[in-house]
């Protein structure tokens, strides 16, 4: 294999040399970053060792004399020379070009693009791909340089011709537009990424949906798809267009008239809106039910200790009423009766009281009673939409009980412990409605929550391949909510 590769090595050398051109030693070390990348991609793991020996056979074949390798990710401060196009840390901008002026030693002169001169470590530099395509390109592989800045600078120059997908290997990155681009996910757009190989068409979503597709039907073989970002990113919408997609693959007639299409992507409201928190970049949180306010005792979302956290509560072009509906509607599609919808809305609504019953010190030492007059008006509120008894819940938040073979302990605790408590049983109660509705959407499309792991598998055998892909795409929501 190193032969090989070495071979590749010479040929470039050869064919550089021919043509009277310099053997630039990037691009060698691009040659040699790559197939050590290659090396993770096809799941190798050599050690440092290995990597260490492979590197000095490249050094010791003679077609790179100079050649100091360094870290893909670290600093290269190689051949940088006055007038060497460079890469600078940036206070503003996180990293802006310029040419080097003068070198003293470890320190380099860099007279930047926006007309500063700058003083940097010439560890701290990084040499600037001269001969980069203008646009960027559509895979980071190909990049001389596998740096932050080089990484960064791809990506923003195809997000600036509204490509917003860009390929490293098998890995997709998406830099989210903020705005609704649906030409790229419509139809017309699946069926061209359907069946087409990987890496033939630009990047996208669909292609990487595909590929986990083609592998489960071809291979029999389980696949994930991991899906990873900061809050607002676009994870959930990557999400919605890889079950979209999928969907798209693996769809049939469901029950009533409607397509098993049309229930898993209208069980994307139902999970998004119990799955999902409101922040100042992702606005799509469950607990705010604008329609029904007296009904549930509910008033002004900063009132709310569980809502008020992320001082977040409204965002230019999204109306809780429109999400509050379509989650409505959702629900009907996916077979939620109008009782358990209204069992659905009691429990949240019980939550948001729950979070606004405080504690002060009690007479007795290390104990707690409610707070005050409000507090006690939230947990009678949260029992009668409970329907529990209020007795039990106020034992519930105030004390600890331990069970011993001789007898059972109730315990006082104080304020910080009593809420401590109260937030461990709102999170419990949600926890257990988000597990009740993701079974009920599972049956809805055709898996049995009753059912142990062999009886399911059981029944899978009997079942088509594309049909048990649409068993598993509400799971896929679980896992990145």
């Amino acid at each position: 294999m190193q032969l090989a590769l070495m071979w590749i090595i010479w040929r470039e050398q050869n064919n550089r040399t021919s043509k009277g051109l310099e053997v630039p030693l990037f691009k060698l070390r691009g040659i040699l970053l790559s197939i050590l990348y290659s090396w993770f991609l096809d799941g190798l793991d050599p050690s440092l060792n290995q990597v260490l020996d492979f590197v000095e056979s490249f050094s010791n074949f003679g077609c790179i004399d100079s050649f100091s390798f360094a870290h893909p990710f670290g600093g290269t401060p190689v051949n940088i020379i006055v007038g060497s196009q460079v890469w600078v840390e940036d206070p503003d901008v996180a990293w802006i070009d310029g040419q080097v002026s003068k070198i003293n030693g470890s320190e380099v002169e860099i007279q930047t693009t926006n007309g500063k001169t700058v003083v940097a470590s010439l560890s701290k530099i990084y040499p600037k791909d001269m001969e980069a395509p203008a646009g960027g390109v559509d895979d980071m592989t190909k990049l001389s340089y596998l740096h932050e800045p080089g990484v960064l600078q791809n990506l923003a120059l195809r997000y600036h011709t509204n490509e917003i997908y860009t390929y490293t290997g098998s890995i997709l990155i998406a830099i989210n537009p903020f705005q609704r681009l649906p030409h790229l996910y419509d139809g017309h757009m699946m069926e061209q990424y359907k069946g087409a190989p990987f890496g033939e068409l630009s990047p996208h979503v669909f292609a990487i949906a595909d590929v986990a597709y083609r592998a489960m039907i071809n291979e029999g073989k389980s696949n994930s798809i991991l899906v990873s970002g900061e809050s607002g990113a676009g994870k959930t919408e990557t999400t919605k267009m890889l079950m979209r997609y999928l969907a798209f693959m693996g769809g049939r007639k469901g029950t009533e008239g409607r397509t098993v299409v049309q229930q898993v992507l209208e069980s994307n409201p139902v999970l998004e809106a119990f799955g999902n928190a409101k922040t100042v970049r992702n606005n799509n949180s469950s607990l705010q039910i604008s329609q029904e306010v007296a009904k549930y005792k509910l008033g002004d979302p900063k009132s709310f200790h569980y809502l008020n956290q992320s001082n977040c509560y409204d965002l230019v072009g999204i109306s809780d009423a429109h999400d509050y509906l379509a989650t409505r509607r959702a629900m009907d599609i996916v077979g939620i009766s109008q009782k358990d919808q209204d069992a659905i809305f009691r429990v949240v609504a019980a939550i948001l009281h729950l979070g606004n019953v405080e504690f002060t010190k009690g007479k007795e030492i290390d104990s707690s009673v409610l707070k005050d007059d409000k507090s006690k008006f939230h947990l009678q509120t949260a029992a009668d939409l409970l329907m529990c008894d209020l007795g039990a819940l106020e034992d519930a938040l105030l004390k600890r009980v331990m069970i011993t073979p001789e007898e059972v302990i109730k315990r006082s605790l104080d304020p910080v412990q009593a809420t401590v408590s109260r937030d461990g049983l709102a999170k419990t109660i949600y926890y257990r409605l988000f597990d009740w509705l993701v079974d009920t959407i599972n049956v809805s499309i055709g898996q049995d929550p009753n059912l142990n792991d062999i009886q399911n598998r059981e029944m899978k055998k009997k079942t088509k391949p594309n049909q048990e892909l649409l068993l598993q795409v509400v799971r896929l929501i679980e896992f990145f909510m």
